[in-house]
């Protein structure tokens, strides 16, 4: 009945939590009280438990919107529910309507979206310099990894502009797989022949090994070479990484700085501690 009468009197409350010291255990929604009441008059003067539904979408309130989407799109054909309640170290923390939740997504996606390099499909250089910004600040050990094309002039020369477009679509596309199988991994386009990285401390030069090769493969498959004669092709990707243990910047803008610097110099990946 106090359930009830709550509902009748916020009519902007759609649902309310029910939490036992603390731990969620269920949720009144203001349709299923009503039905149920309905139904059953007895209920009335009954417990909440009696109306409450039990099974309740729960998430920790630092999973990310996405993630939190992916899971009620898995959980879909099972039942529908309208709310989301979250929790902080399994504590109630808050309640989420879905719809909200939806609605944060795809504006998201939309601003991202309109920060995406439209020749590499990955994030430019705002969305980067924001996600390298949140980690650095955070403190959390990360390689951040420099890739940039040369020799580019020479094989839109030989091939045409659409081969050098070519070349930088499956150099995106490879990132992208990167990021999708690594979640520590995040990529950005700089524009033009310059891309970004960052990574987990731990097997970065494994990563700048295996983009070197990938990176080679595509400039013989462009050029109509197979891949074992693409040794020294014109056209190259000069790699370097900075480790968290060996940088001195706390923000992006001093990271580019000695990742610049390292480019111009020709340093492998190896030798950018030197440069720092």
């Amino acid at each position: 009945e106090v359930a009830r009468q709550k509902l009748a009197r916020i009519p902007d409350l759609d649902a309310i939590v029910v939490v036992d010291q603390g731990s969620v255990v269920g949720l009144l929604t203001r349709h299923a009280v009503w039905r149920r009441m309905l139904e059953t008059p007895a209920l009335v003067d009954g417990p909440v438990s009696a109306v409450m539904e039990r099974r309740v979408r729960v998430v920790e309130e630092d999973c990310s919107i996405e993630e939190v989407a992916h899971q009620v799109a898995l959980r879909e054909s099972e039942r529908r529910q309208d709310h989301v309640v979250v929790v902080r170290r399994g504590q109630y923390a808050g309640i989420a309507p879905w719809h909200a939740l939806l609605e944060a997504m795809v504006t998201r996606l939309t601003v991202q979206r309109q920060h995406l390099d439209p020749l590499s499909g990955l994030p430019g250089r705002v969305l980067f310099e924001q996600e390298a910004n949140r980690r650095l600040s955070e403190g959390g050990g990360c390689a951040l990894v420099a890739a940039q094309i040369v020799g580019m002039p020479a094989l839109n020369h030989c091939r045409g502009v659409s081969a050098g477009d070519d070349l930088i679509r499956r150099l995106g596309r490879w990132l992208d797989e990167l990021v999708g199988s690594d979640p520590s991994a995040y990529a950005g386009h700089m524009g033009g022949c310059g891309f970004r990285l960052l990574l987990a401390d731990e097997g970065a030069s494994v990563v700048c090994e295996a983009m070197r090769r990938a990176f080679a493969e595509f400039v013989g498959q462009i050029q109509g070479r197979p891949a074992a004669a693409t040794a020294a092709p014109a056209c190259t990707l000069r790699v370097v990484c900075l480790r968290s243990a060996d940088r001195r910047a706390s923000t992006i803008e001093a990271a580019e700085r000695l990742l610049c610097s390292a480019l111009n110099a020709g340093d492998e990946p190896d030798q950018v501690a030197a440069a720092a």
